[in-house]
């Protein structure tokens, strides 16, 4: 044990000894104590002078690895080390982080790294919308559009100068002019004693005639509509987060805004292409996502609305003849058709059956005032060839058909790669346990098969799958509630002595694991809670990389121009990275170790989940073959049998007549229905009385 000077009195606490003498416990919690003094203040002197005197590297590196765990459990860890980054020394620090990582290149080339993470997330994210106040205004602005629209319709005038498509239209019509005359009168009433019949007057009028003309020019001022009958807006999902988005083939992205760009003759619409299970539909929303972040200029405004086609082809219409769902689809775009894109899954639905969709569809997709201008179709190979092109050729004129095929090795890697750093879960897998993915589904529809697998083992390193615990709770539950009801089948609740003890024992073990759950629950939540700021360090990094003005040219000469500024900025960056980051991701691993749940994705996990849907596959697959064999079965029965003619009517008994009636309503007992009944005979005796008039006279 090293002697201790005799001016200290032998208490190596004591104030004048060096900061280096102090466990690096103590001296986080001086740092702390600083903080919270001065309220996080800038230009602390006190913890300038406590940082100066920590000479060794490794008392440096353990003060802020204490510091980085106190900081986690803050309310605000990133201005805990923006006022550390102010007075550590900055080689000092470099120092610290060379000696615990050895692949550490210094505070540009790392501070480089971070902005090139920086510049590829925002590159995969681009512009994500945020809701702010003028987004909030415009999304209520556009929610009132409906109502307006349905005053418009109720006591406008436009439709009644359109033609009326049958008599019950024409009807309507009528019925709407004397509604608007009825309400005002109603509107007169009321407004008369209050204003006076002069004012009241005008105000009534004012009211129709501005209804009445806004009703007449609405069509051309009319913005772009957010609802079309039958569809959804997957932009107003996307927007706000209810659109799920996974990567997807850049190549076909680009083929499809070339098409949707094209004008003149040549313009056609996309027909997507692909096995069944080759991921077209998520195809179109990776496109969408692309369109929102601006990756395409000439498609920008666009609004995407989702159609099944097999409703648009069922559709029916109250007091309409036909299927119009294309008219009023047509309708409602208005003026801003060109805004719109239309997204028509299951396409060959048009045109199976003789559909007359097909065939409207057809003049649709021709350039015209009332045409549809942007149409994204979504069909297969198979039913492309059984339906479309066989039953309506023409309309394949009207499509450049995009190939979305099963995606190869690179691409399927490079979209399982984004995945995994969009979830902000790369700590949790390698590049080689991706590449065992791959060779695992490699024989599959790609990449929806790799990407299907990929986020079922999510939930088994995020601590979302359900817990053995959990599930032996559940099984204790369901044996109670079996004892119970035996119980309460016996008029006395008694049950046998060998039920009472398991009763008494499982009471007693539910009790028990109910307490564990709970504190399983509760480091669930706190494992939960850790990835989730594990996630948002990571941002935070990026983000703060972007703000160092020195190394955005890129250059590694930045570190001699770099301002005392961007200086103060690469140690905030590097402490969030090399401690404070660190910390969050070993208490992750330590909590992951108590509740028994995996913190890497490794083989063993993907073939558990493979198995598992192996098995889930399987088990659908036999429920199928049971249907069919039970559909065979009663269709062989129903062969066999013969077919039994209904037994003859039984004789009438003394108490009724030959038509089965008391003889007091007999023909010529005085009875005067005015009807005849006859009875038909039902297997097993039924019988039920037919009346059909003007067969036979009672009277």
């Amino acid at each position: 044990m090293p002697s201790v000077p005799e001016a200290t009195g032998g208490n190596k606490y004591a104030t004048f000894l060096t900061q280096s003498a102090k466990p690096p416990e103590r001296i986080a919690s001086e740092v702390f104590d600083e903080l919270k003094i001065h309220h996080f203040s800038r230009k602390n002197e006190k913890l300038a002078q406590i940082f100066s005197q920590i000479t060794e590297v490794g008392d440096l590196t353990a003060v802020l690895e204490e510091i980085a765990k106190e900081a986690e459990q803050s309310g605000d860890p990133y201005k805990i080390f923006e006022r550390i980054a102010e007075v550590v020394d900055l080689p000092k620090l470099e120092k610290a982080i060379l000696s615990g990582d050895e692949k550490f290149k210094g505070f540009v080339v790392d501070a480089l790294k971070a902005l090139r993470s920086a510049e590829s997330e925002l590159e995969r994210t681009g512009n994500v919308f945020h809701h702010t106040l003028h987004s909030r205004t415009v999304s209520a602005l556009k929610s009132m559009m409906p109502v307006l629209e349905s005053i418009l319709a109720s006591f406008g005038i436009a439709s009644i100068f359109q033609r009326p498509e049958n008599d019950v239209h024409q009807m309507i019509k009528g019925q709407k002019l004397l509604m608007v005359m009825q309400v005002a009168s109603v509107l007169t009433v009321v407004l008369v004693p209050l204003l006076g019949g002069t004012v009241a007057s005008y105000v009534v009028g004012g009211i129709f005639l501005s209804v009445a003309f806004l009703s007449l020019i609405y069509g051309s001022i009319q913005p772009t509509t957010s609802v079309l009958s039958e569809g959804k807006n997957w932009t107003e999902y996307y927007r706000s987060g209810k659109l799920k988005v996974n990567p997807a083939r850049q190549a076909v992205n680009n083929a499809t805004a070339r098409v949707l760009s094209t004008t003149g003759g040549a313009k056609t619409h996309p027909l997507y292409l692909g096995e069944s299970g080759a991921g077209k539909t998520e195809q179109i929303k990776s496109f969408i996502e692309a369109v929102e972040r601006g990756d395409y200029p000439e498609l920008k405004g666009k609004t995407f609305f989702y159609f099944n086609t097999a409703d648009l082809t069922n559709h029916s219409e109250l007091f309409s003849s036909g299927n119009r769902i294309l008219e009023t689809i047509s309708q409602t775009m208005g003026a801003n058709r060109d805004n719109c894109v239309l997204i028509l899954d299951e396409f060959h639905e048009a045109c199976k059956n003789n559909s007359p969709l097909g065939d409207k569809l057809k003049l649709l997709l021709d350039d015209g005032v009332d045409s549809f201008p942007h149409v994204i179709g979504i069909t297969t190979y198979e039913d492309y060839a059984a339906n479309i092109y066989v039953n309506h050729n023409a309309l394949t004129r009207r499509f450049t058909a995009i190939g979305v095929d099963s995606t190869d090795e690179s691409t399927t890697l490079d979209i399982l790669r984004k995945i995994v750093l969009r979830e902000g879960l790369q700590s949790t897998i390698s590049e080689e346990m991706l590449q065992y993915l791959w060779e695992q589904t490699k024989t599959q529809p790609q990449p929806i098969t790799a990407v299907r697998i990929l986020t079922k083992c999510f939930p088994y390193v995020s601590g979302a799958a359900k817990g053995k615990l959990q599930e032996e709770i559940e099984l204790l539950k369901d044996e109670k509630r079996q004892l119970d009801t035996k119980s309460e089948m016996d008029d006395l609740g008694n049950l046998s002595e060998i039920d009472e003890a398991r009763l008494l024992t499982i009471k007693e073990q539910l009790l028990q694991k109910t307490e564990e759950l709970e504190q399983e629950t509760q480091k669930l939540m706190d494992l939960r809670e850790m990835n989730k700021k594990a996630k948002s360090l990571k941002s935070e990094c990026n983000k703060r990389a972007l703000r160092i003005s020195c190394i955005q040219n890129q250059q590694l000469p930045a570190s001699v121009q770099a301002t005392e500024e961007d200086k103060r900025k690469m140690k905030s960056l590097m402490l969030l990275r090399y401690f404070m980051r660190p910390a969050v991701q070993k208490k992750a691993r330590v909590l992951s170790e108590e509740l028994g749940v995996a913190d890497k994705i490794d083989e063993t996990l993907i073939d558990q989940v493979m198995q598992e849907e192996k098995e889930t596959q399987e088990g659908v697959e036999a429920n199928v073959r049971k249907g069919q064999e039970a559909r065979k079965a009663r269709e062989a029965k129903g062969k066999d049998e013969p077919v039994s003619s209904p037994p003859s009517s039984p004789e009438p008994s003394p108490e009724v007549d030959r038509f089965g009636l008391p003889p007091s309503l007999s023909p010529g007992q005085g009875g005067s229905l005015g009807e005849s009944v006859t009875v038909v005979p039902f297997p097993e005796g039924v019988h039920v009385w037919r009346l059909r008039r003007g067969e036979e006279n009672l009277a």
